[in-house]
């Protein structure tokens, strides 16, 4: 009995001790820092990270109304506002202004809604992981889906928390859901 008494003594004092090693060597080769964030991660939003916003939610807006010229000049409209931004020396701006600004150029050159609201998903997506990154720099943004774009669903920034659907517009303005709320 006295050996296993020993046994369960020795497991207990070394789990005791492992776990906050093992913690620490985990957090520090993910590169976290125990706050919940990454280590280094670049959380100063970019220059003009309000107008970068306006301009994406005046984009989806117009797409809410179907016309395809108006969302071009809004795609182009939103494509200056990202070439005027500074984004320092963070790669994970650099990386998503790059996407960004490729997806409103070309939207800016199509003429058929859908091919724009094709190109608006990838956008959408990149501005999603830009807002999760920075937070809302004011009132509440909204991440919202819609769960039927081409066989699929599509989510899209709101302002509101109600629904204006711009994978559909007006054949389906109210389709959709709100995921989750961004500070």
């Amino acid at each position: 009995m006295g050996g296993i008494m020993k046994s369960v003594f020795f497991l207990t004092r070394t789990v005791t001790f492992s776990l906050p090693l093992v913690a620490a060597i985990l957090l520090a080769a993910c590169g976290g820092n125990g706050t919940g964030e990454r280590a280094g991660a670049d959380t100063e939003p970019p220059e003009n990270y309000s107008g970068i916003l306006e301009g994406y939610f005046n984009l989806a807006e117009v797409l809410t109304l179907s016309d395809a010229e108006a969302a071009a000049e809004a795609a182009e409209t939103f494509a200056a506002v990202l070439q005027s931004s500074n984004g320092g020396s963070s790669a994970f701006w650099a990386d998503q202004r790059t996407i960004l600004l490729e997806r409103a150029q070309t939207m800016t050159g199509q003429e058929d809604v859908e091919d724009q609201r094709y190109q608006f998903e990838s956008l959408s997506e990149s501005m999603i992981r830009v807002a999760e990154r920075y937070g809302s720099p004011g009132t509440a943004i909204y991440v919202q889906r819609c769960p039927m774009v081409r066989g699929g669903s599509a989510d899209w920034l709101s302002r509101e928390s109600g629904i204006r659907n711009p994978y559909h517009g007006d054949r389906m303005m109210t389709c959709g859901m709100t995921l989750r709320e961004i500070r």
